[in-house]
């Protein structure tokens, strides 16, 4: 689909959904390797959780050092 397409092209996001869907907490029965079925797997709702903790993370992860002290 679409979203995988789009998805694919960030290799640390691509991780963190196929880590997400292997995780305890979804509890599959056998280990998922695929971006496809992690993303099926996950759904919409915890993609979006999954992108916007990743985004948020990187932006503020390059903070130029001078600021921050102020953070």
């Amino acid at each position: 689909s679409d979203i995988v397409a789009v998805i694919k092209l960030d290799p640390v996001l691509t991780g963190r959904i196929i880590s997400y869907a292997n995780s305890p907490f979804q509890a599959p029965l056998r280990p998922i390797t695929s971006l496809e079925n992690a993303v099926i797997r996950t759904g919409r709702h915890e993609l979006k959780k999954i992108f916007y903790r990743t985004v948020m993370r990187d932006a503020f992860a390059n903070v130029h050092p001078d600021t921050e002290s102020v953070m």
